[in-house]
């Protein structure tokens, strides 16, 4: 599962969200890699921190492997691992909240699902961008659909 870090977070938060999503491997610009090693004694899940030399000349720090030369020794997988559409495929987590930051979970599903809605008509898009055809298949989804006590 992949899930992005905020470095602007306090590092309190940041290891947090590590810990809390129990990240094992860390991929980092160099430079934040001074922030990750403020916290490194306190991120006990993560066995791995690659760095990414985000400037021609960003430095790595000692014994931690630099992302262009790990992947110049890497193999292709021998096959593609089988996933179910409900396997969780990203994180995101909440930053400015009351109490620690919060997380949410994508599932592959989740995401086609949101992908196809916005690419779904719907009738309050500009006439220019949908088909009339399109529209007289909202209206007609929508004619007769029950309507809340409230409204």
């Amino acid at each position: 599962m992949l899930h992005t870090l905020n470095f602007r977070l306090s590092a309190q938060d940041l290891a947090y969200i590590v810990n809390h999503a129990q990240d094992s491997v860390i991929f980092a610009d160099a430079s934040v890699s001074p922030m990750l090693a403020a916290i490194r004694d306190k991120i006990p899940s993560v066995k791995h921190i690659v760095i990414m030399k985000d400037t021609a000349d960003a430095a790595v720090p000692d014994g931690l492997p630099e992302y262009e030369a790990l992947l110049a020794t890497a193999r292709p997988l021998p096959r593609w691992p089988e996933l179910a559409e409900t396997d969780a495929m990203g994180m995101c987590y909440t930053s400015g909240t009351t109490g620690h930051p919060k997380g949410v979970v994508y599932t592959h599903r989740g995401s086609i699902f949101t992908a196809w809605a916005r690419r779904w008509p719907t009738p309050w898009r500009s006439p220019r961008t949908t088909s009339s055809s399109t529209w007289s298949r909202c209206s007609t989804r929508t004619r007769g659909a029950s309507r809340s006590p409230a409204s």
